[in-house]
């Protein structure tokens, strides 16, 4: 779920820089930029220096923003590209599913957009102070690719370095998951995961839903989505799908 209180954020192994602000889902803690021997900004309550300039350079540098796909794909488009993408220097190892809570399905009537998709890149690299977002924003129509699938992301504090963040259009505590727009994200959503548990080698057993995450306070995807449902529904259109296929 997308959040817009601002607490602290950090996404790299090595905290984040000082003077941006982390979000619980960035994976971040108060003192993740705290130093030993440096008293810190009092974003952190440790103290009211700041750390060095060459410090404050080098964590911007580890912030660098990954950039995002941008584009659109049907279910068969998706598993094409998925097929063409190597993945040399990152493999996750399971896929977390999100909603986004807000916008909801009434609120994006025609699902997302380009536009929709360029403001995400503002808020999550500008305002947040990213070095990337989910991977996958998936709607009733379409699924976006966001951060690119062979990099980690940014969408779940305990969970950014080992998996996919797949964010689906809606609220999942009020929408409907099974009926109208919402059962058309449900199933872009199990054709997504699908797609990428044969083309990863990944066990749809594995799949997990960011509430189950510790370090977050978010409910997310909503008490309308089932776990154990959608993981039966990935395991059998793999069945139909991607008979024998299993990559990794």
């Amino acid at each position: 779920m997308w959040s817009f209180s601002v607490d602290h954020e950090a996404d790299s192994d090595n905290g984040a820089p000082a003077y941006i602000p982390y979000s619980r889902d960035a994976g971040a803690k108060p003192e993740a930029h705290h130093r030993a021997g440096k008293r810190c900004c009092s974003l952190c309550g440790t103290g009211k220096r700041w750390h060095s300039i060459q410090e404050v350079v080098r964590r911007r540098e580890i912030m660098a923003w990954k950039n995002i796909v941008g584009s659109p794909f049907d279910l068969d488009s998706f598993d094409a590209y998925c097929h063409s993408l190597s993945w040399t220097s990152w493999r996750p190892s399971f896929l977390v599913v999100h909603n986004t809570g807000v916008p909801s399905l009434d609120q994006r009537p025609k699902g997302f957009s380009k536009a929709h998709i360029q403001n995400l890149v503002s808020f999550y690299r500008d305002q947040k102070g990213w070095s990337a977002g989910p991977h996958l924003f998936i709607d009733d129509r379409q699924i976006w690719a966001f951060t690119p699938l062979t990099v980690s992301g940014v969408h779940s504090p305990s969970w950014n370095k080992l998996s996919i963040g797949i964010e689906m259009l809606g609220d999942y505590d009020k929408d409907e998951f099974n009926s109208g727009r919402g059962l058309a994200v449900h199933q872009n959503t199990v054709g997504a995961m699908a797609t990428l548990s044969a083309v990863l080698g990944l066990d749809p057993s594995t799949i997990r839903l960011h509430r189950e995450d510790k370090a977050t306070t978010h409910a997310c995807p909503g008490v309308k989505v089932r776990k154990i449902e959608l993981i039966d529904e990935v395991q059998r259109l793999m069945a139909v799908r991607h008979t024998g296929e299993h990559l990794a």
